[in-house]
């Protein structure tokens, strides 16, 4: 059995780092936290914790303390959660995790390390741009991957490692929409752009993710067109004026995939009835996306875009986001 240490455990990106790295049962995972929160939350994912004194505060107090933990607990590997690589990939991993649950497919395997080191290579122009770590503009990020829409915060949160944000911008446009942020592009799979903004907003309130709650709230009400905005809470509640068809099945749906399984069979059950099996897997589609963009947004500490700084506030009152339960602003 390997012996991994995540530091940080009580974190978000933590915490992704031990749920996906739990689903290998040959490993031990050790979560390391300085406080006692934080060390509870890492009880619930992994097999042991241990105290572990924030690096930040205390840098000399944090290497006696990995130091002892390495040798007194065996660790064979350490994953510090800050590190962005490595939140990009538990990110990803938990996404594709959460498809195939909702799809009701098997997870697929985590692949055999491969050989060799990290490049450890950090991308000419990184720098502070109000994140909690550091990011490439737009430019710098199509000078590393080519043209592209790289100038929403989300698509950048992680591009430290420029290889991780191109992966993260497939994964997105595969499950959700390639343009994220045009009104006019019609929705996918079935599903009108309402659906899809509904499943977006809903999923990301219950990550308590504002910025992608706040950005795909304002995108809901642009989807409604000429007419009063949708209304999640009257979706919720299967009110068919809330502009948004077949809502209590989708919200129930994402619900169930992201904060109650236990519900799940009957959730999917509820929405096979009104939907085919390519709409049911677009919506599954659209909470994965949302679930591994929250991620991202969270682990990466990114700021609203400048875009939409002055249009934000009023919208997720607007589309009725406050009245759902779980919601947070």
């Amino acid at each position: 059995m390997t012996r991994i240490l995540i530091t940080s455990v009580g974190s978000s990106p933590g915490l992704d780092i031990a749920r996906s790295l739990a689903l290998d049962p040959t490993l031990t995972l050790v979560g390391g936290d300085a406080g006692p929160w934080g060390r509870r939350l890492g009880a619930r994912v992994c097999h042991e914790v241990i105290a572990l004194p924030r690096a930040d505060r205390s840098p000399t107090a944090y290497l006696d303390a990995l130091d002892r933990a390495l040798t007194q607990q065996a660790i064979d590997v350490v994953l510090v959660s800050l590190d962005v690589e490595v939140a990009a990939v538990a990110a990803k991993v938990i996404a594709i995790d959460l498809l195939c649950v909702g799809l009701e497919l098997e997870p697929l395997p985590l692949p055999d390390p491969g050989p060799g080191e990290p490049s450890r290579r950090r991308p000419e122009g990184a720098a502070d741009l109000g994140a909690r770590v550091p990011m490439l503009t737009a430019e710098g990020l199509a000078a590393e991957l080519g043209p592209g829409t790289y100038h929403v915060n989300v698509r950048r949160g992680h591009s430290l490692v420029p290889e991780e944000a191109g992966l993260q911008i497939d994964l997105v446009n595969a499950l959700y929409l390639p343009d994220l942020l045009d009104p006019a592009m019609p929705g996918r799979r079935g599903l009108a752009r309402t659906q899809l903004e509904a499943i977006a907003t809903r999923v990301s309130a219950l990550n308590r993710c504002f910025y992608c709650s706040a950005g795909h709230a304002q995108l809901l009400a642009m989807a409604g067109g000429d007419g009063p905005a949708p209304s999640l809470a009257d979706a919720a509640a299967g009110r068919g004026e809330a502009g948004v068809a077949h809502g209590e099945e989708l919200l129930a749906l994402a619900e169930a995939l992201v904060r109650r399984r236990s519900s799940l069979d009957a959730a999917r059950a509820q929405a096979s009835r009104v939907l085919d099996d390519e709409q049911l897997l677009g919506a599954v589609a659209t909470v994965a996306a949302f679930v591994l963009l929250n991620r991202v947004s969270d682990s990466s500490g990114i700021p609203l875009d400048d875009v939409a700084r002055g249009l934000l506030a009023a919208v997720p009152d607007e589309v009725g986001l406050g009245a759902m339960p779980g919601s947070s602003r």
